[in-house]
């Protein structure tokens, strides 16, 4: 991506690999076009999409309305099969909050929203669960994409982390890290015992390859995957 690549040519190398799912990421897009060429491309491929938006939720009460419906048209724009945003604070989410983001996400056709962990002092297991509680409660498909190395970049322990919320995660980006350094590595390399943590979920959640790949990612991933089917 940073070699001026775009999202849209990986898709036909992903599934290559036999990847079926690939998350589409909002901050790599080069605008609103390339949405409706992904959604394109997908269904030439016969792939399923999922939307990550790098914000917060509830960086208190819930975002704008404003923010969302831009947000949701984009989930709609890309056919996407899974909206991602940041958990955020579940001190001030109330009632009220909750109807309007019950109401979007039935008007945008939102299948399925998760919320996932990052490096800030609001993602701890217990605060996301809360939060998810409360959406599950109204009636909202709600999960967790739970990312494994932000667990350890906030002092927590990953695995404990993995059984409180097993239950509701529904996405798990693999990212193992260095806990001194916060550096990112490949899937064994890491102070994460990956295959540990993987266990402690269903066969069925889907997992997310979701680190830096070097100058070769495919032959990377490919590794990768490798190293996952031998557990």
């Amino acid at each position: 991506m940073k070699q001026g690549q775009f999202q849209i040519e990986w898709l036909e190398k992903n599934k290559d690999l036999g990847i079926q799912t690939v998350e589409i990421r909002r901050e790599y897009l080069r605008d609103r076009k390339e949405l409706a060429e992904l959604k394109g491309k997908a269904t030439e491929l016969d792939m399923t999409l999922y939307y990550a938006v790098p914000d917060v939720l509830f960086p208190g009460v819930l975002m704008s309305k404003e923010t969302l419906h831009q947000y949701f048209e984009e989930y709609s724009a890309l056919g996407a099969n899974q909206f991602k945003n940041v958990a955020g604070y579940d001190e001030d989410i109330n009632d009220v909050d909750i109807e309007i983001l019950k109401s979007l996400m039935t008007e945008y056709g939102i299948l399925h929203l998760t919320l996932e962990n990052d490096q800030e002092d609001y993602s701890t297991s217990e605060k996301i669960k809360r939060i998810l509680d409360k959406l599950k409660d109204a009636g909202i498909n709600a999960g967790m994409t739970f990312d494994t190395g932000n667990f350890l970049a906030t002092g927590q322990s990953p695995l404990e982390s993995a059984k409180a919320l097993k239950d509701d995660v529904t996405f798990i980006h693999m990212k193992n890290i260095k806990a001194d350094t916060k550096e990112m590595t490949l899937i064994d390399e890491g102070d994460i015992s990956m295959l540990e943590i993987l266990a402690v979920f269903s066969e069925e959640v889907n997992r997310a390859i979701e680190y830096p790949c070097g100058g070769n990612p495919f032959e990377t991933v490919k590794g990768e995957i490798e190293k996952l089917k031998k557990k």
